[in-house]
């Protein structure tokens, strides 16, 4: 579960002013508080399972308030901090989810609110008389989290890209580091093969051993340019896939030392 101490800070805060605001004894009032518990907890692993959370709380609205309405209770429409709840479900199943994909789980949620809110206030036979008044209240909810989980959804995309991007610039200057030390390594090594091979030509001319003398020396040469060369193209195309730039301190130390 992501960072949701500031989520639950809120919804307890809710959860204890609906508590002080309730004149007296209320009926059925444990279940109530029961079912805005339970509601509050499928807000806080939203972010994680967007789509099951929101599921989840729909159901225990429904549940709840079914519960209260066959027991005789009419204990008012739903709490702030259940209202809450429902705004963080509404944007978290729109920021994580495809809009396609979020499209259920949200509609689910929305009529939940709405049942729930007229097992809770009125009887469900009324409903053909004021379902507008009731769903129109709980679409604006809707819409408002909605419109707020897109504009995170945006926001994140914007961030992945901006960080993709910067990932990629840290990746070509690193390849051009390596090229760099790909031709200091191959200028070091081929200019002293070429000074051996200078330097055993003009030993040649009054030594004829010369030339065989300097051959150990320039395969030595040949050989650690080949091994230099080798490690530093096997960094290069390992750089594509690293995260972290790659040392190549062992790959030129010996022009370094020289």
């Amino acid at each position: 579960m992501r960072r949701q101490g500031p989520v639950a800070v809120l919804l307890a805060t809710l959860l204890a002013w609906d508590l002080l605001s309730i004149p007296g004894a209320v009926p059925g009032l444990t279940w109530m508080l029961v079912g805005a518990l339970v509601t509050c907890g499928f807000a806080l692993v939203a972010d994680d399972r967007p789509a099951r959370a929101a599921v989840g709380a729909a159901v225990v609205l429904v549940v709840a308030a079914a519960v209260l309405s066959s027991a005789g209770f009419r204990v008012g429409p739903l709490t702030s901090a259940e209202y809450a709840a429902v705004a963080i479900l509404i944007v978290a199943v729109v920021r994580r989810l495809d809009p396609r994909t979020a499209a259920a789980p949200a509609g689910v949620l929305l009529l939940g609110v709405v049942l729930a809110h007229l097992l809770r206030t009125r009887e469900l036979a009324a409903w053909p008389k004021l379902w507008w008044y009731d769903t129109a209240e709980a679409a604006v909810l809707v819409l408002v989290a909605a419109a707020f989980g897109g504009y995170l959804r945006h926001r994140d995309r914007e961030q992945a890209r901006a960080t993709a991007r910067a990932e990629a610039a840290a990746r070509q200057r690193e390849r051009l580091l390596l090229a760099r030390e790909l031709h200091d390594v191959v200028a070091h090594h081929v200019g002293a093969l070429v000074s051996h091979a200078q330097a055993a030509r003009a030993a040649g001319a009054g030594d004829p051993g010369a030339g065989r003398r300097a051959m150990p020396v320039l395969e030595t040469t040949g050989r650690q340019a080949l091994d230099a060369m080798r490690r530093l193209v096997t960094t290069l195309r390992d750089a594509d896939d690293a995260d972290d730039m790659i040392i190549v301190e062992p790959a030129t130390q010996d022009v370094r030392s020289k």
